[in-house]
């Protein structure tokens, strides 16, 4: 007679499942769903899930046999070194972006250095530098919240003797209320503090004093830049939000066009540097030369590449009559 599926350990699930499922996921979904570290999983093949475990086990095995991400079914996913909550509502973190957060926190640090300052002032430096925070930090279409948190987190280690937030003012735009209530529940995790604003690109602030302080801002875009075709020839992508995946034009530029359009309107009153951190795909780096020059001529443009050598982050310098460059990133 057949064993029923009902009797097997782990080790026998992970065999029945293992031509369909890759190991480290197979491992991930039997953690979770009994609520132990991998290492166990790997250990106990003997373990026998109870009733309960494994209905969980089979249904999410079956959900990742059908492409969802695993990080959808586990609700977690690890980036820069953290743990982020993550749902359907947002975009998995993906590796890549961790160049984009490396970026941003030497930026930081360099412009702290520049001012001589500590990483986070102290009573001292802020009175003399005329601001609490002198450095203004926007991400847009934050998703998980994971790039301004991550940044922001790194920063605090820096410190650990005391319990300090970081010397910067963040803020964090989506223009899914959902998604925003994926990023307030990081942010609270983390303790870090973020000002959140729903609406589209910039335009929840564009009219608000954050253009006119006399503060370092940099602004940080993950935004989505798949073409149509890219979306459709990519089966692994197919169940996470279109939304934050695909701009609705020919060489997936559309939203970026439009966020720097916003800027150029915002900025009139500005009295300190802007730089801004742009995740692209690597075919649209003379795209992405040709839109920032077309509607920020003197912008001074430098391209960081990611760990595969490909080009990955934007960096864009934005020059006003008292902007003070901070050096190669």
């Amino acid at each position: 007679m057949r064993k029923s599926k009902f009797f097997l350990n782990l080790g026998q699930i992970k065999n029945s499942w293992s031509d369909k499922i890759p190991a480290l996921d197979l491992d991930l979904i039997l953690a979770d769903a009994i609520n132990q570290p991998r290492e166990f999983i790997i250990t106990h093949p003997e373990f026998r899930p109870n009733p309960w475990q494994l209905l969980k086990i089979y249904i999410n095995l079956s959900r990742r046999n059908n492409d969802v991400p695993i990080a959808y079914i586990t609700g977690h996913k690890e980036f820069f070194g953290l743990d982020f909550f993550v749902n359907k509502n947002v975009l998995v973190p993906r590796p890549d972006t961790e160049i984009l957060v490396e970026t941003a926190i030497s930026l930081i640090s360099n412009i702290f250095k520049s001012q001589n300052l500590s990483v986070i002032p102290t009573a001292k430096e802020e009175s003399l530098s005329g601001s609490p925070h002198p450095i203004t930090l926007i991400d847009v279409g934050t998703g998980s919240g994971c790039i301004p948190i991550a940044i922001n987190k790194t920063l605090q280690q820096l410190n650990t003797a005391t319990n300090k937030q970081t010397g910067i003012t963040t803020h964090a735009i989506d223009i899914s209320h959902r998604a925003l209530r994926v990023v307030k529940k990081n942010a609270k995790k983390h303790n870090v503090k973020i000002n959140f604003h729903q609406g589209n690109l910039i335009e929840p602030i564009a009219k608000s004093s954050i253009f006119s302080l006399q503060s370092s801002l940099i602004i940080t875009a993950n935004l989505p830049y798949l073409t149509q075709s890219q979306f459709d020839n990519e089966q692994s992508i197919k169940k996470e939000p279109k939304l934050a995946l695909v701009a609705d034009n020919q060489n997936g530029l559309s939203l970026y066009e439009k966020l720097l359009t916003q800027l150029k309107s915002s900025i009139f009153n500005l009295q300190s540097s802007i730089t801004l951190l742009l995740e692209i795909d690597p075919s649209q780096t003379t795209d992405i030369r040709t839109l920032v020059k077309n509607i920020f001529p003197s912008a001074q443009i430098e391209i960081k590449k990611d760990l595969a050598g490909l080009d990955r982050v934007v960096i864009i310098q934005l020059i006003t009559s008292t902007t003070t460059s901070h050096g190669t990133i």
